[in-house]
């Protein structure tokens, strides 16, 4: 049952779209030289990068990428291409250079799809050098060199704490980061991240450099919904079900701006399987959703890229009858219609197959 709930993504008999240009957004060539300070949980991620918490600090090289289309672009997203360069990722292992390009890519796409665990995972399989490379981009949108502010600025959520019980005699250590040295042209700010159990805050202070302004967004972890908002401890008229954007401003000689969420738990309607579970390959797969969907184009290109991972039949219905087995036995089924927890659902699904694809067993 609980694999059933895995294999969402499916593939109807519809007409593939036509090719068309793979829109992408080239990452700044960056200048060498930056070099952050700071903290993260303590954990793989803290032990890879042990020199940001050094005297010294962590030298960060220059970077080039060219990263996926975003995840919130849902017209990129209905193409083949960017399913295809997913499913060549999972498969590259030929080389170290290209295995290291590879777990780039993918931690930028899990980023992208607010999959905090799936990215620090990834960043801890790469060198020092890569890992470092792609820091700023990952808790600040950024890249060394940059001259304008990222169009929204929503830091990932830090890895969570990894320790040895015995080590932390009183309280154990909060999921929380804090980076200085960060840079957008010519302003120098620090950014950390802390995830209490009654919320999350975001705190920017500004180190050097001109005043800068930036539309933040606060994140939230999967299991938790936003209940009220603060910037700047001021409450912030919030819709109920919109995850706002908010404009800041970090003025020199400023105190700490801080972005605050309170959040309550929740539950969600789907289990987690762990890493390295198997998926049921001994029948049809279907999904359902409704005929009026907006994600339906990016459902069945994101079903076709799934179904040649899974080398399985898969079908997609919207009128809720299904399809005839090509099995003896009946096709897995969920449900993907339009809904609170749709979207999470499904980047959680990607993560599934990814984390038990040959490469990352």
């Amino acid at each position: 049952m609980i694999c059933s709930l895995l294999l969402g993504l499916l593939a109807g008999p519809l007409q593939t779209p036509a090719p068309a240009a793979l829109p992408t957004t080239e990452f700044q060539a960056a200048t060498p030289g930056l070099i952050l300070r700071g903290s993260l949980p303590p954990g793989p991620v803290s032990e890879l990068l042990a020199d940001l918490s050094s005297e010294a600090g962590l030298h960060i090289g220059s970077a080039e990428q060219t990263p996926w289309p975003a995840w919130s672009d849902h017209e990129a997203w209905t193409r083949d291409q960017p399913w295809q360069h997913w499913l060549d990722c999972l498969a590259d292992t030929e080389t170290p250079a290209a295995f290291a390009t590879t777990v780039s890519h993918l931690a930028t796409l899990a980023h992208s799809q607010n999959r905090p665990e799936d990215t620090w995972s990834y960043l801890q399989r790469l060198p020092v050098a890569d890992a470092a490379r792609l820091l700023p981009t990952l808790v600040a949108g950024i890249t060394v060199g940059a001259t304008a502010a990222p169009a929204i600025l929503e830091p990932i959520l830090p890895p969570l704490p990894i320790y040895d019980a015995a080590t932390w005699r009183e309280l154990p250590p909060l999921r929380e980061y804090r980076i200085e040295g960060l840079q957008i042209d010519q302003t120098t700010f620090t950014l950390s991240v802390q995830v209490p159990p009654e919320g999350v805050e975001v705190r920017f202070i500004h180190e050097s450099g001109p005043s800068l302004e930036l539309r933040v967004r606060i994140p939230v972890p999967a299991n938790r919904t936003k209940r009220i908002e603060y910037v700047d401890w001021t409450r912030a008229e919030v819709e109920e079900g919109v995850n706002p954007v908010h404009t800041i401003t970090l003025e020199p000689g400023s105190e700490d701006l801080v972005l605050w969420a309170r959040c309550m738990p929740r539950r969600l309607p789907w289990p987690h399987v762990k890493s390295g579970a198997s998926f049921p390959l001994d029948r049809d797969i279907e999904l359902t959703t409704t005929a009026t969907d907006p994600s339906l184009p990016r459902l069945r290109a994101m079903a076709r890229a799934t179904a040649k991972l899974l080398n399985t039949r898969v079908t997609v219905t919207t009128d809720g009858l299904g399809s005839e087995p090509s099995s003896g036995r009946a096709p897995l089924r969920i449900d993907l219609s339009p809904s609170e927890f749709r979207e999470a659902k499904l980047v959680s699904i990607l993560s599934q197959i990814e984390r038990t694809s040959a490469q990352f067993r």
